[in-house]
């Protein structure tokens, strides 16, 4: 009998050690499998959020390089879109989604990967106008495709321009930081300026760069239009900014326009005598800066009675 109660209080405790083993608390484990993996998937967003706006400045370049300048830019939830004047578009992200870190995980420093340009041409270079080199020596132009990016297992962000083949330290830790890539876009009578976190400024030139030329009637106000008698001469006053831009005008056959002083002054031709001007047209005042940029405003003039513009 007491051999039976010995192997039934044997078959007792081997059934409460399996039901304490099936009662055990993983829950540690799990966490940190957890973690683990959000961890992860906030590097994965961090790169590729990192490649697409490396991938933006590539397209950047290329428009700087093609004298595209920007016609507006406009703010997203996501970041910042440039129209330009080509009719392109490129869109700069501010990383801000799984980049400052959350819940316990790390932050992430962008790159310190930019664009320089030098002599109308434009290159990568570090955030301090280092350039970055090739292999043979030499600085690798921005026309080129955009470098990839990876982080290192000690979190050391690497670069490659050959499509991955071979990578490169691109100079900075990705570890322990707080901040996007894109700090913000500003603006001024001449320039969009994108700055980087690093403090790095890219300066984007304006379409119109605030060029205005008004054409002001006697009572100061700004006219479309303007009628003359043949032969007329009438003087103008107007308003121009950006004094530094070189001035010139485009007439109708016969028409004179020229500046003087503060006034501009425009002659209808004597029909009488020149009988195969033009009865009327736009006169255009065109102003044109250093680097390229144009803007255009237009006066409509006519003979009276000509039926021109009536």
């Amino acid at each position: 009998m007491k051999r039976y109660i010995y192997i039934l209080t044997a078959l007792l405790a081997a059934g409460a050690v399996i039901f304490s083993c099936s009662k055990y608390d993983d829950s540690a484990i799990t966490g940190s499998i957890d973690e683990l993996d959000g961890r992860v998937n906030n590097m994965e967003t961090t790169v590729l959020a990192m490649q697409a706006n490396l991938d933006a400045l590539q397209e950047i370049a290329d428009r700087l390089e093609s004298s595209a300048s920007v016609d507006s830019v406009k703010q997203t939830a996501e970041g910042w879109m440039l129209y330009f004047s080509d009719g392109t578009s490129v869109a700069l992200t501010d990383g801000a989604d799984g980049q400052a870190g959350g819940d316990g995980q790390p932050g992430y420093n962008p790159p310190r990967i930019v664009i320089v340009e030098d002599g109308g041409t434009y290159y990568w270079a570090y955030d301090d106008g280092t350039p970055i080199l090739n292999g043979d020596g030499e600085r690798i132009p921005a026309s080129n495709p955009a470098p990839q990016l990876r982080l290192s297992d000690s979190g050391e962000w690497e670069v490659s321009f050959d499509g991955g083949q071979n990578w490169q330290p691109a100079g900075s830790s990705a570890l322990g930081g707080q901040r996007a890539f894109i700090a913000g876009v500003t603006d001024d009578e001449l320039n969009y300026y994108v700055e980087l976190q690093s403090g790095y400024v890219i300066t984007l030139p304006k379409t119109t760069a605030g060029l205005k030329f008004v054409f002001l009637g006697e009572d100061g106000e700004e006219i479309s239009s303007l009628v003359f008698a043949s032969g007329e001469t009438k003087s103008l006053s107007y308003t121009m900014t950006q004094s530094e831009a070189t001035l010139a005008f485009t007439r109708p056959d016969g028409w004179k326009a020229s500046v003087s002083g503060d006034f501009l002054n425009i002659t209808a031709p004597d029909t009488a005598v020149n009988e195969y001007a033009e009865l009327g047209g736009p006169i255009s005042a065109i102003l044109t800066l250093a680097d390229g940029r144009v803007f255009v405003s237009t006066l409509s003039v006519s003979i009276e009675g000509s039926g021109v513009g009536e």
